[in-house]
């Protein structure tokens, strides 16, 4: 069987769209009738297509909060702040080629924190509240940050620690 292509799938799904586009059909309805009228292509592309699946899910699940961590008895350090499980960070360039690799946002290192949040808020408006949580700790733990290799999870023990430090000494 020959492979289909995704820009062939996106075509004839274009063309069932135009079709069906007076009709009253949600999405899952759309996508049952086209695998009534396409199952060779849809079988033949299945594989890339489970790929995009699985890359829109890991998306998904990078939105969200980062799951707790607890350094030293001191809690989540990480709970007051939104920001995302998992970001993508750029990675070495191959053969001219940008590629990402995914990261939590806690082993982020603290240069590689502020280059995502610029990269996301370059051309935005700056009070964007989708990266206040982001930003916040960026400048909390900016004061801590003693190489660049630190990552984002040690500069906040360190600042906690400095804040509970000042905070026994009152």
């Amino acid at each position: 069987m020959k492979k289909v292509s995704l820009s062939e799938i996106r075509d004839l799904l274009s063309a069932l769209g135009g079709q069906l586009g007076a009709s009253d059909l949600n999405s899952r309805q759309i996508v049952a009738t086209f695998r009534a009228e396409h199952p060779r292509e849809v079988g033949s592309a299945n594989d890339q297509l489970v790929d995009i699946a699985l890359i829109k899910l890991l998306n998904d699940v990078s939105r969200r909060r980062p799951t707790p961590t607890v350094a030293s008895g001191a809690g989540d350090l990480f709970s007051h702040y939104n920001v995302p499980a998992l970001v993508a960070v750029p990675a070495t360039v191959a053969a001219g080629r940008r590629e990402y690799k995914r990261k939590s946002f806690t082993s982020l290192t603290f240069g590689e924190a502020v280059a995502w949040l610029e990269a996301h808020t370059k051309e935005r408006d700056e009070s964007h509240t989708r990266y206040e949580g982001a930003r916040a700790l960026i400048e909390r733990v900016k004061p801590f940050v003693t190489s660049s290799s630190m990552t984002m999870q040690e500069a906040l023990a360190l600042a906690d620690a400095a804040e509970r430090a000042k905070a026994s000494a009152k």
